[in-house]
């Protein structure tokens, strides 16, 4: 359901008249991608650039709005991102297979892939059911995944570990 409507639904079911109900729905939307709100965490940046140097291609795969590619390119990501699929452009929600196929062939297919992400379910265990190695960072490893890194600087080495081991 389009998320105008849903919010428009629960204004409506808080007693708001029909229009204030849409015109309210409106702003949550303006709000809710409105890129200022969005905060990085404080080692994104040397992350991706050291990721950068290494020429390591990097991609965003998110559940999300269709104006993430805005938004990433309004944070100051797009130079380090060469790929931004979301959700609401592809059809696909994380975990479902189709969602990182879709990403995979728009990205060309490569050889080697990780996905890094914060939720056990979407990112991780929806990566390794189509054969991507995962790891999951930021969010404490309650699950059990196999590789699990507590900020993103730790993702580097997981990698390469991982590679020279094979």
């Amino acid at each position: 359901m389009e998320l105008n409507l849903t919010f428009k639904r629960a204004f409506e079911g808080v007693n708001f008249n029909p229009s204030r109900a849409q015109e309210l729905a409106g702003l949550v939307r303006q709000y809710y991608v409105n890129p200022s709100r969005f905060k990085l965490y404080d080692d994104t940046f040397p992350t991706l650039i050291t990721l950068q140097e290494k020429s390591w291609k990097q991609g965003i795969l998110s559940n999300h709005v269709p104006e993430l590619a805005n938004i990433v390119n309004s944070i100051g990501l797009s130079p380090f991102i060469d790929l931004c699929v979301s959700s609401a452009v592809s059809g696909y929600e994380k975990p479902n297979p189709l969602a990182f196929k879709n990403a995979l062939h728009l990205a060309g297919n490569p050889e080697k892939v990780w996905m890094i992400g914060d939720n056990a379910d979407a990112d991780v265990s929806g990566a390794e059911a189509v054969g991507i190695k995962a790891i999951l960072v930021r969010k404490p490893n309650a699950s059990g995944v196999k590789q699990y890194a507590p900020d993103l600087t730790r993702i580097i080495n997981i990698i390469e570990s991982e590679e020279m081991s094979q």
